[in-house]
């Protein structure tokens, strides 16, 4: 049994380490994900993060302020790479009161969730995810479902992979979200740049128009779009002084063009109608639905039907100076895109306003301005040679202060704020630039904020004027500010450095080959597998070198070609010789990674050591080696099965005992060998009861052999468990030689007990009648010699009583007679019935006085019998004067009759056999105290014949107790 104990905690513990170096080895790939192309990586992440976890689909979903879920990525469809919107019902969204925290559900259908639209309408039965909140945007969740329950919770371990994935996909979509805000940025500020370029370069104004209006149209993905400039400044009639219509066409270029006087004038006509009064107003008009052919002569009828429409009044010093409309935008619109295109807007004022007020210096300065405020970056001018410093207000704002508490302002304003480590490095930079060794500098430092605490910035410039001589005179740049995506890549980072800790500790390296290259890394763990130093680069020659064999050495490099080829990962287990000359098992995997052509880029995996594993395994199969040859060398048969009944192993003398083959009967019923018995409480029967724990001690069953014939078994069963179930261990022994022997000795006894009685009976009533003086009185010793032989047939007499007894109960052909008696009476009158032999023995008998009224239903004769015999077999052994205690008290199921006595109690090793047939703790009792050795058998079974239960107590040389468990009657 501790075998079996120690190969389940082993299994308990190579399960344990599998699922920590799966979660390592599905965090290994993830993180080693290129961020060149985000969708792709996190499309990735879900589909390896199912793989894991065992579930089904994979999603990533960001939650609107107005509750709507818009669905980000799906690992079951890697088809499209649009958001889309998706009604909550088909997901289930993360508690809100519970950010960053990982949410499982092992079975939607019995938890409170169990009515969720989510498992009643779509079939969703378990699930896993956290709600991460991304900056400053809406929350997005990380959620993996499955259509089936899972068999057991989630594990610590998976749930720490899911934070840990978490963790990861964050960084992702922070630094996604922040590259497309960057290029989004540099788009508006790019499309604002050449409309002012065109506006101040082209003698035509209307080329800045149509450009902004381009841009307007490919920033938004619209359809179409019109920019008309009001003619007056009578808000409550607003005319249209011209009108630029402009359309995507799939072509490289937005077409456009200007409408005539009579369609401007019809399609101001029907703007007025349909929005007259927004355009009053000078509120900005949003319809998403319910548009089709009303603004026909806005946009023409050969332009497809309108679905959504969004027109923006431009103002400029308090003044709608501009109309903007867009249509048929695929996402529709929404006040955040309003926002975002107000820089354009404001440019588009700007740049009308000076057509108008003929000013264009002053424009293009208010221009600039409002590109700088519309990207949200600090800029700064630096004359070089008088280290005089212009910031705006923005730069100053990163810092936490007003431009006012900076000024004056020059180069030095920010060295004293500069990191003194990133100084260095940033003065270094700018003198590369100076001496032409780099067009730009570009480079992240760190500044302090007014607060104390330190900042990042993305500081990016270049010299803009140089002298005749080549010397830098004026150079310009920008700040950003960073903070936020720093500190997100600091936590990745953080997270790397946990999981390269986890991989130390568990001997777990890694690896990666480059295909085309043939560059081979190895991280720190890996080298010190091989006992090589630190530094040691290794190239793909010396790394097959270090297998054992030729075998060794050709598998590895067929697992690598198909991997390259066929796109096949590996998983195996090989044995290395090490730097050092050790040698050491390993467990080796392998994953491909393609590029965008399809071609194999590079290999990677994990090298863990199972050095130890493998001893273990192996000292494991030596020591079940050892216990299968005892097993098969007992005389004992031995039988596993399961909660099924199903037989799982047996030894070889189970199989001479049923006449089968082994392997004719694994995986078979037990029932074939052990049919259904009558006796409700036989093996079967007490399975049916209880499927988890079972114990059946030295029960005797019917049990059937190969040829059909049925012969007695004795059945003893235990459970244990194993891999939480039940495994059930049967020792049986054949008893047909038993049985039979046990018969021929009971056919004896019975014979021997009623052709004895008969005579004895007669020589009883002679040597009475001999000792009562009835043929005269003789000499004393022959009187001595007659009493003993009157008490010595009386004994023999007693013995012939109680075999005859046993053998009625073993037939079941002793009748008893139950009737209703009070137990205090039956009680006295037992103690009445054996005063006499206690006053000879000097021992007395006293019944406690608080002795409860009860009835109990028994057979008068047959309980006074019990009672005697628990008496007498009390006074026997009591020393003289003491003193034997009966007692009655109520129990639960009924009540419970002790008798007690002071004498030398019951040894350990006779306790087994107390209520056996002619047993006898020492033989020397009968001839001390008399009996025959039947008494307690006898009562055992008229104990129980009448409902009842016997059993006793004893400490040696202290006390006895023997009791009877008896119902109550009504």
């Amino acid at each position: 049994m501790r075998d079996l104990a120690d190969c389940v905690e082993s299994e308990f513990n190579r399960e344990e380490q599998q699922r920590q170096h799966h979660a390592l080895l599905a965090l290994t790939a993830i993180t080693s994900l290129s961020y060149q192309y985000p969708q792709t990586a996190l499309r990735q992440t879900l589909a390896m993060a199912c793989d894991y976890l065992g579930m089904a689909k994979g999603e990533i979903t960001r939650i609107g302020h107005d509750g709507d879920e818009v669905l980000l990525l799906d690992s079951a469809d890697a088809s499209y790479a649009e958001a889309r919107t998706t009604s909550v019902c088909m997901t289930f969204n993360m508690p809100v009161d519970k950010p960053n925290t990982v949410f499982h559900l092992a079975d939607l259908a019995l938890g409170p969730y169990h009515d969720h639209p989510c498992h009643t309408e779509y079939g969703v039965r378990s699930l896993i995810g956290l709600r991460m909140r991304i900056g400053d945007a809406d929350d997005v969740n990380l959620r993996f479902s499955d259509m089936r329950p899972r068999q057991f919770s989630f594990s610590e371990i998976e749930t720490e992979f899911v934070r840990l994935l978490g963790d990861w996909v964050s960084g992702v979509m922070k630094r996604q979200e922040l590259d497309q805000q960057l290029q989004q940025q540099r788009a508006l500020s790019d499309a604002i740049a050449k409309a002012q370029s065109l506006f101040i370069r082209e003698t035509d104004q209307e080329k800045g128009f149509e450009s902004l209006l381009a841009a307007i149209i490919r920033l938004t993905d619209s359809a179409y779009g019109f920019i008309c400039e009001v003619k007056n400044k009578t808000a409550a009639n607003p005319a249209l002084k011209s009108m630029m219509l402009a359309w995507n066409d799939d072509e490289a270029e937005i077409a456009s063009t200007q409408l005539d006087a009579q369609a401007r004038d019809e399609a101001c006509t029907q703007l007025k109608q349909r929005y007259g009064h927004a355009l009053r107003s000078a509120k900005t008009i949003i319809e998403n639905h319910g548009i089709g052919q009303s603004l026909d002569r806005v946009f023409p009828a050969h332009f497809a039907a309108l679905h959504c429409f969004l027109c923006i009044p431009v103002h400029y010093d308090g003044e709608m100076i501009a109309l903007v409309g867009i249509a048929n935008r695929p996402k529709g619109y929404d006040q955040q895109l309003t926002q975002f295109l107000n820089p354009l807007f404001s440019t588009l004022g700007q740049l009308i306003s000076a057509a108008r007020m003929q000013t264009q210096r002053r424009e293009t300065e208010r221009q600039l301005a409002n590109v700088i405020k519309g990207t949200n970056i600090g800029t700064w001018e630096c004359n070089i040679v008088t280290g005089e410093t212009i910031y705006n207000e923005r730069w100053a704002e990163m810092l936490g202060y007003t431009l006012a508490e900076l000024e004056p302002t020059t180069v030095d304003t920010w060295l004293k704020l500069c990191h003194p480590e990133d100084l260095k490095l940033t003065s270094a930079m700018i003198d590369q630039h100076f001496r032409g060794e780099i067009e730009y500098f570009d480079l992240k430092s760190r500044m302090r904020h007014k607060d104390g605490h330190w900042i990042w910035i993305h500081d990016r410039g270049c010299v803009v004027s140089w002298d005749t001589d080549g010397n830098p005179l004026i150079m310009s740049g920008s700040h950003a500010d960073i903070t936020d995506q720093m500190e997100a890549e600091a936590e990745l980072e953080h997270a790397y450095e946990l999981l390269e800790k986890s991989n130390a500790a568990a001997r777990l390296g890694t690896w990666e080959l480059e295909v085309k290259t043939r560059k081979l890394t190895w991280s720190k763990v890996t080298r010190q597998l091989h006992e090589v130093s630190d530094d040691f680069e290794c190239t793909v020659e010396q790394a097959l070198a270090f297998y054992k064999d030729v075998d060794n050495r050709e598998k590895i490099r067929t697992l690598f070609i198909q991997a390259v080829r066929e796109g096949l990962r590996f998983d195996t287990e090989l044995c290395i010789t090490t730097a050092r000359g050790r040698d050491r098992w390993v467990h080796v995997i392998g994953f491909p990674q393609f590029d965008e052509e399809g071609k194999c880029a590079r290999v990677y995996g994990t090298f863990q050591d199972i050095s130890e594993r493998r001893s273990t395994e192996e000292a494991l199969r030596d020591q079940a080696a050892h216990t299968s040859a005892i097993i098969d060398n007992v005389l004992d048969g031995i039988i596993t099965f399961d909660e099924d009944e199903n037989i799982i192993s047996l030894n070889n003398a189970a199989t001479d005992i049923f006449g089968y083959q082994a392997s004719e009967l694994v995986g078979k019923n037990i029932r074939l060998l052990i049919p259904y018995p009558a006796d409700a409480d036989a093996v079967p029967d007490a399975l049916a009861t209880s499927r988890l724990s079972m114990t059946v001690i030295g029960r005797e069953v019917d049990a059937r052999r190969k040829d059909g014939g049925n012969f007695p078994l004795d059945l003893s069963v235990s459970t244990v468990s194993r891999q939480g179930k039940p495994l059930f261990i049967a020792l049986i022994r054949d008893i047909t030689e038993r049985k039979r022997t046990e018969k021929i000795k009971n056919e004896f006894i019975s014979t021997v007990s009623h052709e004895l009685r008969t005579p004895l009976t007669s020589i009883s009533g002679a040597l009475g009648l001999i000792s009562g003086g009835v043929l005269g009185v003789f000499p004393e010793k022959m009187r001595q010699m007659l009493d003993i032989a009157n008490k010595n047939c009386q004994r023999l007499t007693f013995l012939i009583n109680d075999l005859l007894d046993m053998e009625k109960l073993s037939a079941g052909k002793m009748v008893f007679h139950l009737e209703t008696s009070l137990l205090k009476d039956l009680l006295t009158q037992a103690i009445e019935a054996n005063q006499t032999f206690g006053a000879e023995r000097h021992v007395s008998l006293q019944l406690a006085a608080n002795t409860p009224a009860v009835n109990v239903c028994v057979d008068t004769q047959r309980m006074m019998q019990v009672l005697s015999n628990l008496l007498s077999n009390a006074i026997k052994y009591s020393p003289e004067n003491a003193v034997v205690n009966i007692k009655a008290e109520n129990r639960i199921t009924g009540v419970r009759i002790s008798v007690t006595d002071k004498g030398t109690g019951i040894p350990h090793e006779f306790r087994d056999r107390i209520f056996e047939k002619f047993a006898q703790a020492d033989s020397s009792d009968t001839r001390q105290n008399g009996g025959t050795g039947l008494g307690l058998a006898i009562t055992r079974e008229l104990v129980e014949r009448m409902g009842g239960k016997i059993g006793f107590e004893s400490q040696p040389g202290v006390a006895t107790v023997f009791y009877v468990d008896l119902p109550t009657a009504r």
